[in-house]
């Protein structure tokens, strides 16, 4: 029993021993490092992802502002701009700023500007255009239809455009021409001479002196007509044209100045007096002479009573002084009378500076 006992004792203390190998053998040994632990996936991916998401959102949405905030931006300036440089009044303007700075290309270019075709263009060279100064927009009224009437001020004359809506240029910006063309017709007549100067400009009329000649103008226009030669003067006068598709009308009289009525006189003098020593009653190339029915029994001798000049005919008179013999009853006197006469000439400025005068 006691033995027995012993046996099983000692095989309880085996069991022990067992027990605690097996324990040495799985606890760790004394070098070895603990294991560290590992994060949850799960839990950590979808907190990421979320924060990513909220950050794209907000990225959209800022950039959702800065494109609303430049489209609008962009709306306001191109209704600006077709309110005011595209607009009606901005369109007239263009082009009356073009006129103001002597832009004669850029103010013909305008749409809806036409030109009389049978008109002389010399008065629409940038040079001739003229100087328009303080130019204001007195009213712009939409008379339906696309069409605006507008009243501008310039230089203390008004005058009335028309123009009309044309549609729009890249789908956003208003576009306009005239509907009634601003030009007209000015009809300049160069009395004695055809030249002319228009706004300090020398200008020859192709069709001569004293014949109306037609230059086409812009409207407005203030164009000052004057003379100015070694002969001749002719006082500056100002022309305005204000309406447009009007024929407007006017004329340059130079007048002889003292020099040209002093050489005028000279020659003249000089030609009557040649005739005046024609001993005959009809002087050869003279604007005088006189026709007596009784004989001439005595020289003729001539003299110039009084005249005057002007242009284009002279009125004069010259005396006719000769003794003539009655044909009925064969006495004698003296026939002492002054003969009325017309002369006309035409007077040429040579190149040297002289005067050419023939008689017609």
């Amino acid at each position: 029993m006691t033995e027995a006992g012993q046996g099983l004792n000692g095989s309880g203390e085996f069991r022990d021993k067992q027990s605690e190998g097996r324990q040495l053998q799985s606890a760790p040994s004394g070098d070895a490092q603990p294991e560290t632990p590992q994060p949850d996936h799960a839990e950590v991916e979808p907190a990421d992802a979320e924060r990513t998401r909220a950050e794209l959102a907000r990225i959209h949405r800022r950039w959702a502002l800065i494109f609303a905030a430049i489209a609008i931006a962009f709306a306001g300036t191109i209704l600006a701009l077709n309110s005011t440089l595209y607009s009606a009044s901005g369109f007239v303007s263009s082009y009356l700023d073009a006129l103001a700075r002597g832009d004669s290309n850029g103010a013909l270019g305008m749409p809806g500007v036409r030109i009389e075709a049978n008109a002389n263009d010399d008065l629409l060279l940038p040079d001739t255009l003229g100087d328009l100064g303080d130019i204001r927009l007195i009213s712009d009224r939409d008379s339906g239809g696309g069409i605006h009437t507008l009243v501008y001020d310039v230089d203390g004359s008004r005058t009335t455009f028309e123009v009309e809506y044309t549609g729009l240029r890249l789908g956003l910006i208003s576009t306009w021409a005239f509907a009634t063309s601003p030009s007209a017709v000015l009809e300049i007549t160069p009395v004695g001479d055809a030249s002319f100067d228009a706004n300090g400009v020398t200008i020859t009329s192709s069709a001569g002196p004293s014949v109306v000649a037609s230059y086409a103008v812009m409207v407005p226009s203030i164009i000052e007509l004057s003379h100015e030669s070694a002969y001749l003067t002719a006082a500056p006068i100002e022309v305005r044209v204000t309406d447009a598709d009007v024929v407007a009308v006017a004329s340059v009289n130079p007048q002889a100045n003292e020099q040209f009525v002093s050489r005028v006189q000279e020659e003249l003098d000089r030609l009557l007096d040649e005739c005046a020593t024609q001993e005959v009653l009809q002087p050869s190339g003279c604007p005088f002479g006189e026709r007596i029915s009784n004989r001439v029994v005595s020289t003729p001798k001539w003299s110039i009573a009084a005249g005057t000049w002007e242009v284009p005919a002279t009125s004069g008179q010259a005396n006719l002084s000769v003794d003539v013999q009655s044909l009925f009853d064969g006495t004698v006197s003296t026939y002492n009378e002054n003969t009325a006469f017309t002369l006309s000439y035409v007077i040429t400025f040579t190149p040297d500076g002289g005067l050419s005068i023939i008689g017609r």
